[in-house]
């Protein structure tokens, strides 16, 4: 079962988020759905995955990543990862992923912009 942050993101693509999730966590992605996760190359802060490529790599060899986000299509995963990555500079003037998550998480409230929705638990 795949370890998701407590207010991942969720790209305006993906309709119901919650829904997604149940989904990931059934095995039964939806067609062209893209997580954003840790990364297992500690050169790298993020991964953009296709989810049924995930799904097929935990079978095999687990240690599932952590997800932080979901898009339709590849393009607006990229277009989250570079959102996230906005605003964790904005918000630290850093690249430092895990601290930014944290921080994030504990002013978190329930919210939506334009481009994403944050989604609890």
């Amino acid at each position: 079962m795949l370890r998701w942050i407590e207010d991942w993101y969720a790209d305006r693509s993906v309709s119901e988020p919650e829904k997604v999730k149940q989904e990931m966590d059934e095995e039964k992605p939806r067609r062209g759905l893209f997580l954003i996760t840790s990364s297992r190359c500690p050169d790298n802060m993020m991964e953009i995955v296709s989810a049924r490529v995930l799904i097929a790599q935990e079978k095999h060899s687990p240690g599932a990543p952590l997800v932080y986000g979901a898009a339709l299509g590849k393009d607006n995963a990229v277009r989250l990862v570079l959102k996230i990555i906005g605003e964790m500079w904005e918000a630290s003037g850093a690249f430092a992923l895990e601290e930014f998550l944290l921080k994030r998480n504990e002013k978190s409230e329930t919210c939506s912009s334009e481009d994403t929705v944050r989604c609890g638990g």
